[in-house]
């Protein structure tokens, strides 16, 4: 399944790297028909810490952002511990 975000606020870039990625403060939208978002559990989500590279940064292109989304998920069904993808909705 894959997770869809929405960006809040703007945290910092990151220095190292060559993409120069950035942290931004992300949670997951609310269904229009519904006042909170809930999981399975009946716990409330909370927002998160998110690692983003958009398109804009250096080196970044649609191209990269999909290989690199398909990397993690083939990685996590290969067993090794990955940070869990998402896509990140900014406006």
């Amino acid at each position: 399944m894959i997770i869809t975000l929405e960006a809040l606020r703007f945290e910092r870039f990151l220095r190292s790297g060559r993409t120069c990625p950035m942290v931004i403060e992300c949670e997951q939208s609310v269904p229009e028909d519904q006042d909170t978002l809930e999981t399975s559990n009946n716990e409330t989500v909370l927002p998160q810490l998110m690692v983003v590279k958009a398109l804009g940064l250096p080196e970044i292109e649609e191209r990269n952002l999909f290989c690199e989304f398909v990397g993690n998920l083939l990685a996590r069904e290969l067993g090794l511990f990955t940070p869990p993808p998402a896509l990140i909705t900014i406006s």
